[in-house]
Order: structure tokens, then C-alpha cells, then sequence
């Protein structure tokens, strides 16, 4: 502002666009400085936003030049988009997808990096002692294994933006949210501190070349990395579970958000005398949803086995009942000003889709009680491997008994 200080400013925006310039005050902390540098909260929950729309805004600031009148200058113009639930569905499954291909390499990768340790040990044991390529062989694996730990914490990373993003969408229930948390904990305990100390342990032997101490450091990371693969592949596991869960949690919040605004539509209309644009413009986002809903309950129903074949169930008859195709003819019934012909349209979709989305939350807790009865039927067969183990043990010992007995 020059000489001046700065004495108002205002948000300059329009919704698309073709939307109408509007203006926001905003309240300056520090009015009448020649420099001010704040912060300031805009609330856009009652703009009416649909998924897909733009916000083009600019910030104008004017002086308190009471001469020649206040002088101005603008930011840039910026762009504010408000996703869909299908794009933020969609990038959360491409980041799930993502963090279990490179779990599973890691995995992968551990594997070999045990097989290598093992041909070390098994040369040294055999000549006696450790020679210099043995070591630049321990070197190199420790110095992989220390990659694979710096690997996990970029996927936990990654796992906690994803977490982060739908927990605020809202497209998770919280016994889906408690997984993933429970898969967080997993890789944490992927990265122990023993498993740390062993490996410059062993950096440490194989320096001082001492074949008793490489030895006794093989052993140890050996069981280490044991445990680490054990803990890994139940991560991998935990989360490709967790990753079918989140996406019928998704398409179940979906449902349920296109019946709720439908019937809202439905009853917009039935208080009209005549239809607004507005919600002939909110069909139009609705018909955009059913579209891409359609394809992802697709899409799920081939990757996802749920009892009775129930979401492709659910896809064949999303198809029957042609969402799409028929919010878009009610769309351009609202558009024409067919009142009547519109507010059957919109009662009819409400109702589908009510039901739609009803069979989508029995089959994603069917699904869940599955997972449930695989995990207790898991479970049941290590308790009986241990009875039975327990009752041979008890034969062997009975049997050892009789013997000293007879002696």
C-alpha cells in the first residue's frame, strides 16, 4: 500500500466459471498497517457446493488514501475444487493398492535377503571362518535390510494420509478405521529396536572379522528376521482385508448419500409451485454420482467374493433399475418445468435407491460376520493343533513313565 496503510480487503469469488462475482469482507487484525500478514477461516458450507464444482476466488486489498482515493491491489486468481466421494473413494484405493504392492515386494525382498544370511552362515560354518567376500556379503544384506525399515516408515506415511482422508469424508465406519489402525500397529512393530541393534551388531562383527561373533550375530538376526517376515505378512494380509472393507464401506456411504439427497430433491419439489435451477442442477450431480457408483459397485463385485455373490447381485440390479438413465430423464424434466412428471421421477429414484442402499449395508456386514467366522475358525484350528500337541507330549510322557516304572 505504499505510503498508506492498508485499510479493508475482501474475497473476490464465483462458483464455476459462469457463476456470479460475489464478495466477502474479511476482518483485518492489525487495520491500517502498512503490511499485515493473518490468516482467516472461510466457511463455504453454505454455498451450496456439488461435487465437481470450482471455486475461482482473489483477494483485493484497498489503502486508506483519503486523497486521491483508496488505491487497490489483487492477488492472483486460485481455484478451489470440491471433490466427489467417487474421486476420493477412487484415490484411497489407488494409495491401498499402492502400500500392499510395495508391502509385498518388501516381502518378497525380505525373503531373499534371509536366503543370503543363511548361504553366509552356512560358509562359514562349513571353512571356519568368515573370508572377505563373506563380509561384504553380511555388509551388503544388513545394509538391504536397513532399506526395507526406511521402505515401511514411507508406507506408514503414505497409510496415514489415506486414513486421514477418509476419516474425514466420512466414507469409513469406525470398526473399519480400528483396522487400519490395527494394521499401523503391525508395521510399527515391523521396525523394533532389536532388529536395529542386531544389525550393527553384526556390521560390528563383520568388521572385526571374528567368525564366533559373525556366528552368534547370524543366529540372532536370523530369528529376528523370522519374526519380521511373520509380522510383514500378516500386515500384508490385515490389509488387503481391511482394503475390501474400505471400499464397501464406501460404496455403502455413496448409497446412502444419492437415497438421502434424492429424497430431498423429491421433497424440494413437492413445496415448489415451480422448479428452480438449482435443483435441476443437483439431479444433474446426482446423475453424474450414479454413473461412476455404477461402475465402481462393478468393479468391486469382481474383486471382492461376498456370500451368496451378493454385491454382483446388487451390480445387476443397480443396472436393471438404470439410475443414470433415468435421473437424467428427470433432470430434464425439472429443466423443461414439468412439475408432475418430475416429482414421480425423483419419488421413484428415492425409493430404488433407498432400497439399494439397504442391501448394500446387510451385504457389507454379511461380510464383515465372514470375516469374522474365517478368524474364529482360524483360531479354533491352532487351539486344537495345541491340544493335540499337548495330549501327544502327555502319551510321550505317560509312555516314558511306564518304562522307568518297569526298570
Amino acid at each position: 500500500a505504499d505510503d498508506f496503510g492498508v485499510a479493508r480487503a475482501e474475497i473476490r469469488y464465483r462458483i464455476n466459471q459462469d457463476g456470479d462475482q460475489k464478495y466477502l469482507p474479511l476482518k483485518l487484525d492489525a487495520a491500517g498497517n502498512r503490511e499485515i500478514s493473518q490468516t482467516a477461516a472461510w466457511d463455504l458450507s453454505r454455498s451450496d457446493l456439488l461435487p465437481g464444482d470450482q471455486v475461482y476466488y482473489s483477494i483485493r486489498v484497498y489503502d486508506n488514501n483519503s486523497s486521491t482515493g483508496p488505491g487497490e491491489g489483487e492477488t492472483p486468481e486460485f481455484v478451489i475444487r470440491f471433490p466427489s466421494l467417487h474421486e476420493i473413494q477412487e484415490a484411497a484405493r489407488r494409495e491401498h493398492d499402492k502400500t500392499v504392492d510395495q508391502l509385498e515386494s518388501l516381502s518378497e525382498q525380505s525373503e531373499r535377503i534371509q536366503e543370503k544370511m543363511k548361504n553366509v552362515a552356512r560358509e562359514i560354518l562349513k571353512q571356519e571362518e568368515a573370508t572377505w567376500e563373506d563380509r561384504a556379503e553380511i555388509r551388503d544384506a544388513v545394509q538391504q535390510q536397513d532399506k526395507l525399515t526406511e521402505e515401511i516408515e514411507k508406507n506408514k506415511i503414505a497409510l496415514d494420509k489415506t486414513r486421514q482422508r477418509l476419516e474425514q469424508s466420512g466414507l469409513l465406519t469406525p470398526e473399519t478405521l480400528e483396522k487400519l489402525q490395527q494394521v499401523r500397529s503391525l508395521m510399527d512393530d515391523l521396525n523394533t529396536s532389536d532388529l536395529q541393534r542386531i544389525s550393527q551388531d553384526l556390521k560390528d562383527a563383520a568388521d572385526a572379522a571374528d567368525p564366533e561373533m559373525i556366528r552368534e550375530a547370524l543366529e540372532r538376526m536370523a530369528s529376528e528376521q523370522e519374526a519380521f517376515q511373520e509380522n510383514l505378512d500378516r500386515t500384508i494380509a490385515l490389509l488387503e482385508r481391511v482394503r475390501n472393507q474400505q471400499t464397501l464401506d464406501a460404496l455403502t456411504s455413496r448409497l446412502r448419500e444419492m437415497a438421502r439427497d434424492q429424497a430431498d430433491i423429491h421433497k424440494q419439489i413437492a413445496k415448489q409451485n415451480r422448479l428452480p435451477e438449482s435443483l435441476a442442477d443437483r439431479q444433474a450431480a446426482l446423475k453424474q454420482e450414479a454413473e461412476t457408483l455404477q461402475e465402481a459397485i462393478e468393479q468391486a463385485a469382481e474383486s471382492i467374493k461376498t456370500p451368496q455373490d451378493r454385491l454382483s447381485e446388487l451390480s445387476k440390479s443397480f443396472d436393471r433399475k438404470e439410475i443414470p438413465q433415468r435421473s437424467a430423464q428427470t433432470q430434464r424434466d425439472m429443466r423443461a418445468g414439468q412439475q408432475d412428471r418430475s416429482k414421480t421421477g425423483t419419488k421413484e429414484l428415492a425409493e430404488d435407491l433407498d432400497q439399494l442402499a439397504t442391501e448394500m449395508e446387510a451385504i457389507r456386514e454379511s461380510y464383515r460376520q465372514k470375516q469374522k467366522d474365517e478368524l474364529i475358525a482360524q483360531l479354533t484350528g491352532i487351539f486344537n493343533d495345541l491340544l493335540n500337541v499337548s495330549r501327544s507330549q502327555e502319551r510321550v510322557a505317560s509312555a516314558a513313565e511306564q518304562e522307568r516304572n518297569l526298570d
